[in-house]
């Protein structure tokens, strides 16, 4: 009878272990397989994957940096708070207004890149600071150059007693360039019309980035058709005086002696600091390189000679010293090799043998130092 309770108890406990052994294995596959969904990507079907990509475009998610990214062409530009010179407080909401409107219409109009603007408030801050709280061509043309910007969009606005109304006057900075343009000034009666002023002006302001749109094309050899769409505005190309100065003494056929005191004043760094050609001829003669001949005279080898004896000193000079006259100048440059006869076969000189003989002649001072082991 024992023997029979033994077996009986040997059996249930087996049963029992298997059960158990059982419900483990399934268990564990139902976590296997909880497992390998988690790590399985979802696979989109073609049609939402499409209608997905469609809506991130749509409404900006998840752009990536090449999407995200400005364009390296395209102009970035800036509009300045315009300046309240009304001397009363109830024109307070036209600086903001303004500023809505004209951006609201040139994007309207226009592709362009926006300039951060809390970095140029920053900037004209600065600007104004130094220069007594003027905001000029001037200064607006050292704001474009400091924050590296292509339009910049400023002006001021006053009131007329007497009218009764208000005119605002706008400036259109182009990168670099001193020169703005100037829209004609806006008048606008103190009435109920006075909330369309903004709209007007910003009107006006479109129009004169479609002409600067327009000359860039042009410029590109580009035929501007007028449509509806939107025009991309291109980073605009600080001028640079100084070198348009020399390419066209490069390109002349018979230079004169402005020519001369523009490329002597290149070589000692101080064309920039003289604005104006007359300024830049003064200049020469207060540094008594050349004497007082005209700016348009044609510049003659003698007076060249001249030139290069007093700016670069040929050692060979004696006579030229004594008498401080041209034709010794002329001996001595060209018997320092400075200016050789099959150069210069005429009594005036194009271009290229004006700049081949300053040329000549900043080799020569190069090379007296590393004689004299200076």
């Amino acid at each position: 009878m024992f023997r029979w309770f033994v077996a009986i108890c040997l059996l249930f406990a087996a049963i029992t272990t298997a059960d158990a052994a059982k419900k483990k294995r399934k268990r564990s596959s139902r976590t296997k397989a909880k497992t390998e969904a988690t790590n399985t990507p979802t696979v989109t079907p073609k049609g939402n994957k499409e209608k997905t990509d469609k809506a991130k475009a749509i409404h900006g998610v998840e752009k990536t940096s090449e999407e995200s990214a400005p364009k390296s062409d395209v102009a970035i530009v800036a509009i300045i708070r315009y300046d309240d010179k009304t001397g009363t407080e109830n024109f307070g909401y036209m600086p903001d207004s303004l500023r809505e409107a004209i951006g609201k219409a040139l994007h309207s109009r226009f592709e362009f890149i926006d300039a951060d603007a809390a970095q140029i408030e920053q900037i004209v801050a600065q600007v104004r600071s130094q220069n007594a709280g003027k905001l000029t061509a001037q200064e607006a043309a050292e704001i474009c150059r400091l924050a590296d910007i292509d339009i910049l969009i400023f002006g001021n606005f006053i009131f007329d007693k007497n009218k009764n109304a208000i005119e605002i006057r706008t400036n259109i900075s182009l990168n670099a360039s001193d020169v703005s343009r100037n829209p004609q000034p806006i008048e606008n009666k103190v009435d109920a019309t006075i909330f369309q002023a903004a709209d007007k002006v910003a009107a006006d302001i479109v129009t004169e980035i479609a002409q600067v749109a327009r000359e860039q094309q042009q410029a590109k050899g580009k035929t501007v058709v007028e449509t509806d769409e939107k025009i991309q505005l291109e980073k605009i190309v600080a001028p640079n005086p100084e070198m348009d100065a020399y390419r066209q003494i490069q390109a002349r056929d018979a230079v004169t002696v402005q020519d001369l005191a523009d490329l002597l004043l290149m070589y000692r760094g101080e064309f920039t600091k003289h604005a104006t050609p007359a300024a830049r001829l003064e200049r020469c003669r207060e540094l008594k390189l050349i004497k007082n001949q005209t700016a348009e005279s044609l510049l003659e080898r003698g007076t060249l000679a001249y030139a290069i004896m007093k700016s670069y000193t040929p050692e060979t000079g004696w006579l030229f010293w004594i008498t401080g006259w041209e034709r010794y100048a002329l001996r001595d440059v060209q018997e320092a090799g400075i200016m050789p006869n099959r150069h210069t076969p005429a009594q005036n000189l194009s271009g290229e043998q004006l700049l081949g003989t300053i040329t000549a002649a900043e080799e020569y001072t190069v090379s007296r130092i590393k004689w004299s082991g200076k």
